[in-house]
């Protein structure tokens, strides 16, 4: 059996945002959590990415 880890980010005081604003940080968020899913080594078995509306989600083979 394989274990896997995941990794679940709250992005706090995110439903204070305007719709304006939400959408220009979590477009820039999504951007750059894509890249970063791309450089991790060892890279995750899923990427980095919003998840549950306000949430980063990955998922690891490894908890480092």
């Amino acid at each position: 059996m394989n274990d896997h880890y995941l990794l679940l980010v709250d992005v706090k005081r995110s439903t204070d945002l305007t719709p304006r604003v939400a959408e220009r940080v979590f477009g820039t968020l999504e951007e750059r959590l894509a890249d970063l899913s791309r450089r991790l080594d060892p890279a995750p078995v899923l990427g980095l990415s919003i998840s549950y509306g306000d949430e980063v989600a990955g998922l690891f083979d490894t908890p480092a």
